[in-house]
């Protein structure tokens, strides 16, 4: 008798496999089209953020007394920048266009300001005040003037030995009374005319820093042209200081700067006591014959 087998269960994995794998395909498209919506979803925020910001940073601009046109490349250019940098699918694009207007504003600015500052910079360059007026811009007007003192006080000691006040070595002493007085004559003036130097300079400086002020507090949309004003200032500036440059060192220089007060006791120590020419009484004026015995010793031979 043969008995009878059990039957064998039904093998199924493939079907499962293949309802696992729909089921997988399902999800991923679903996955696929919920990403497609978030990012549409997105990038409509961002489209309208980055719209919405241009328009604010229009408005700012506006309300800043300046035509946005004129910054329309400038604003565009800094937007995409921002919107180049938003994390793909952040929640509020919105918000990384804040204060795009007054950003853009600021660079501007600021690159306003800084073109402005460099062109002071060009034309009032650093030591700009010393080039321009030299330490030797005086030297002419100087050595005229001690070249006329100078002839003044050797015309006197010469009118001393021409009018037998003196003798020859009277009148060398003198003179090298007056060749010795010659440096600090010279000194004198030379600083003198130093301090006009570095008033000049003072000025010219004056200008050029109130310039870089200016530049450096510079408005957006100000005009302002450091070659055509700045350059044009100073040029005027020194224009008039060298004009008047002469006129102000004389205008200040001491008329005695060589003392003939005393070159006439000099004159008549270096002749000795036997001289007969020396009389002080002629010195000031008062050189005549004498009246008597007496006078004539006196007058002849004060020694």
């Amino acid at each position: 008798m043969c008995g009878g087998g059990s039957k064998a269960p039904q093998d199924n994995s493939d079907k499962v496999a293949a309802i696992e794998a729909q089921a997988q395909r399902e999800a991923r498209d679903q996955a696929s089209k919920d990403q497609a919506a978030q990012q549409a979803q997105f990038d409509a925020r961002m489209n309208s953020s980055f719209g919405s910001g241009i328009n604010s940073a229009n408005d700012y601009f506006t309300s800043r007394g300046l035509d946005p046109k004129l910054y329309s490349g400038q604003i565009s250019n800094k937007a995409n920048q921002i919107r180049g940098s938003v994390p793909n699918l952040a929640g509020d694009p919105g918000s990384y266009f804040a204060g795009l207007g007054e950003n853009v504003f600021n660079q501007e600015q600021e690159g306003a300001r800084g073109k402005a500052l460099r062109g002071v910079n060009q034309v009032a360059p650093e030591g700009f005040a010393t080039n321009r007026i030299g330490d030797t811009a005086d030297d002419a007007t100087i050595a005229a003037i001690l070249g006329e003192q100078e002839g003044n006080a050797n015309q006197y000691v010469t009118n001393l030995r021409d009018r037998g006040v003196v003798t020859d070595s009277g009148f060398q002493a003198a003179m090298k009374n007056l060749q010795s007085q010659k440096p600090g004559a010279q000194g004198r003036l030379s600083e003198l005319g130093m301090g006009i130097l570095n008033s000049g300079r003072g000025g010219a400086e004056n200008i050029a820093n109130t310039a870089r002020s200016r530049a450096s507090n510079l408005n957006l949309g100000d005009s302002f042209d450091p070659f055509a004003d700045t350059g044009a200032k100073l040029n005027d500036f020194f224009s008039s200081f060298f004009s008047g440059l002469g006129d102000k060192v004389r205008g200040q220089a001491p008329t005695n700067l060589f003392d003939t007060s005393g070159l006439a006791n000099i004159a008549g120590a270096a002749q000795g006591s036997q001289n007969t020419a020396f009389n002080p009484m002629a010195v000031s004026g008062m050189f005549g014959e004498p009246t008597n015995k007496d006078d004539e010793l006196a007058t002849t031979n004060p020694f």
